[in-house]
């Protein structure tokens, strides 16, 4: 009678510490998923970092040619503005001269038209 009380306590005793396990089983394995699913999470935006690193380069070679290019149209810019301003005191100096020419051979005209009429 003694052996079957002992009996009966370490089998409440295995069914409560089984229950137990069976409790901390369903927990580890809730837990695996959730750690699952974040690390399936952390690689897929990994993936995207990588992209997104990538990309980055690719638009770092492009704005860097952009700006290469932007310099160079900049230069060119200067120099067709000075060239062209070179041309317009020119032409304005050619103005000035062929006026001076102008204003010269008709001076001289009525100058000589005067020395004939006194």
């Amino acid at each position: 009678d003694l052996t079957d009380k002992k009996f009966q306590k370490e089998k409440k005793e295995l069914i409560s510490h089984l229950a137990k396990s069976v409790g901390e089983k369903k927990d580890y394995i809730d837990k695996h998923s959730i750690i699952n699913k974040n690390y399936n999470d952390l690689m897929e935006k990994s993936k995207k970092v990588i992209l997104i690193i990538n990309e980055n380069k690719k638009l770092k070679k492009i704005n860097k040619e952009l700006s290469e290019r932007l310099e160079d149209i900049e230069f060119k810019n200067k120099t067709l503005l000075k060239v062209g301003m070179i041309k317009w005191f020119l032409a304005g100096a050619g103005v000035l001269f062929l006026g001076w020419i102008i204003g010269r051979i008709v001076s001289s005209k009525g100058s000589r038209q005067n020395r004939l009429l006194s």
